[in-house]
């Protein structure tokens, strides 16, 4: 297990095609009481692929269409089937 993970670590020109899943989420510790959602105050945004061979992470500015599919673009074969929830 842990040589595949370290493989994946140094595999930097990884190129994603078939089904690649994409989704973001926010990283970091609770707000304060009464504060809800995506606060990007103690929060930070990470986008990440995967595959069924494959798994990628990446820490964002934000996550607007604009970055997140700049990244699609530089890590996704054209051509392929994303799935994502937006």
């Amino acid at each position: 297990m842990l040589s595949r993970i370290r493989k994946n670590l140094k595999d930097d020109d990884a190129i994603f095609d078939d089904m690649t899943q994409v989704d973001e989420t926010y990283v970091g510790g609770k707000g304060k009481k009464g504060e809800q959602g995506r606060s990007l105050k103690k929060k930070t945004p990470v986008m990440g692929l995967l595959t069924a061979r494959l798994v990628y992470a990446r820490v964002v500015l934000n996550t607007k269409a604009k970055t997140l599919l700049s990244i699609i673009d530089e890590l996704v074969r054209p051509g392929s089937l994303i799935i994502s929830n937006e």
